[in-house]
């Protein structure tokens, strides 16, 4: 009896157990953040900054820090496409800049998406595609940006050596903003320079069919010139003095190759002026782009803000 009543008894001297602790507050996961792919971007590792922007932008899915950090992806796409990143040899990008920005506009709000839509045009145009840049700003309006999209458009224009439709182009440009007055001003430019010291290639070709290297000093060419007036004199002299001997076989074979040279001479005298002409226009150009080149980057802002664009005219 008493082994029975043992256990109850002591039972009831023990205190009772402690209550469990409350469970923690629940945390939520931090956002992520392009803290990382900034310092990256910083550093001129643009490769790993595009993954790590397309990483937080995927995470982030939509609204406008995503489409900020597709931005920023592109941005760092851009850079890398245009460099000289040997690690881009036999290992190609698996897209372009243009492709990646329209992508990000199909996925961006309706605010955000002229801006991507615009720079996707403004990747084909710095890679030299300006063929794929003009198609692409023609096939939509951005009234958001209407002045930068016909700035760009009279830019393309004189990339195609349509002088006068530029200088109209800038002239129209809308706005009464920086651009629209750094297009007023170089539409005065346009109107007032004198033309190029440019040289005919048919005339460079005529000339030194006449008289060999004529059209290379023409063309402005002198060492050319010289060259080929002393060769093609050369052969030429030494074919007729054959001819005279009457060593047919010599005259033939000195003649075709004196021949040979003569028709160079031509092609060189038309290409010499083409070269002359290249290098102005490229100087010029070079000039127009000091002083009025448009420079876009993304406007400063928070993460959450739209996104816009802060256009530049010329370098700094």
């Amino acid at each position: 009896m008493i082994a029975l009543l043992l256990p109850l008894a002591l039972a009831q001297e023990l205190p009772e157990p402690p209550a469990p602790p409350p469970p923690p507050p629940a945390v939520a996961p931090a956002a992520p953040d392009t803290g990382y792919a900034d310092e990256l971007m910083r550093l001129g590792a643009w490769r790993e900054a595009w993954v790590e922007y397309g990483r937080v932008a995927y995470a982030l899915g939509s609204g406008n820090a995503a489409d900020r950090a597709r931005l920023q992806a592109g941005l760092a796409l851009q850079r890398l496409e245009t460099s000289l990143d040997p690690r881009l040899i036999g290992a190609p990008l698996p897209t372009t800049t243009a492709a990646y920005f329209n992508d990000a506009a199909a996925l961006a709000t309706p605010e955000n998406a002229p801006v991507l839509r615009f720079l996707a045009a403004e990747g084909l145009y710095q890679t030299g595609s300006y063929a794929g840049a003009r198609s692409a700003l023609d096939s939509f309006t951005l009234p958001s940006l209407s002045a930068e999209q016909a700035y760009r458009l009279a830019w393309l224009d004189l990339r195609d050596g349509e002088t006068e439709a530029a200088r109209s182009a800038f002239a129209a440009v809308p706005g009464d903003g920086p651009l629209a007055q750094a297009g007023d001003r170089f539409a005065e430019t346009l109107a007032t320079e004198p033309p190029l010291p440019t040289r005919s290639p048919v005339a460079a070709g005529f000339m030194s069919a006449v008289v060999p290297g004529s059209g290379q000093l023409y063309a402005g060419e002198p060492q050319d010139a010289a060259s080929a007036f002393v060769l093609n004199s050369a052969l030429i002299t030494g074919t007729a003095l054959l001819a005279r001997k009457r060593q047919w076989v010599g005259t033939a074979t000195l003649g075709a190759l004196a021949l040979g040279f003569y028709t160079g001479n031509i092609f060189s005298a038309v290409n010499s002026s083409h070269r002359r002409n290249r290098r102005l226009e490229r100087a010029r150009l070079g000039s127009w782009e000091q002083d009025y080149e448009l420079h876009v980057d993304v406007a400063p802002g928070a993460t959450d803000d739209p996104l816009t664009l802060e256009a530049t005219v010329g370098n700094p």
